[in-house]
C-alpha cells in the first residue's frame, strides 16, 4: 500500500488490520527519527520501519505478532 504519509492516516490504517492480513507493508511513510514506534504500534502486531529523511520515501511493516518473518540486515 502506498499510504502517503502514514501519520496522517494511521486511524485508518488500523481499521484494515485484523487477525486475517499476518503482513501489511506501508510505503511512502514520510516519517523519520523524530517519530516514536509507539505512535504506530497496534496490539497483537509487531512493527518494523525502515524511514527517510521525513519529506518522502520509507517502509513499515505490521505483521501478526505470531507470523514468523526476519529483517535482512544485508543492505
Amino acid at each position: 500500500m502506498n499510504i502517503n504519509s502514514v501519520r496522517y492516516k494511521f486511524d485508518e490504517l488500523k481499521e484494515l488490520l485484523d487477525d486475517t492480513i499476518n503482513l501489511l507493508v506501508v510505503a511512502e511513510t514520510k516519517l523519520d527519527s523524530t517519530f516514536n514506534d509507539n505512535l504506530f504500534k497496534v496490539e497483537g502486531h509487531k512493527l518494523l520501519r525502515r524511514d527517510q529523511d521525513g519529506r518522502g520515501g520509507g517502509i513499515m511493516t505490521l505483521q501478526l505478532s505470531d507470523f514468523p518473518f526476519s529483517r535482512r540486515t544485508d543492505q
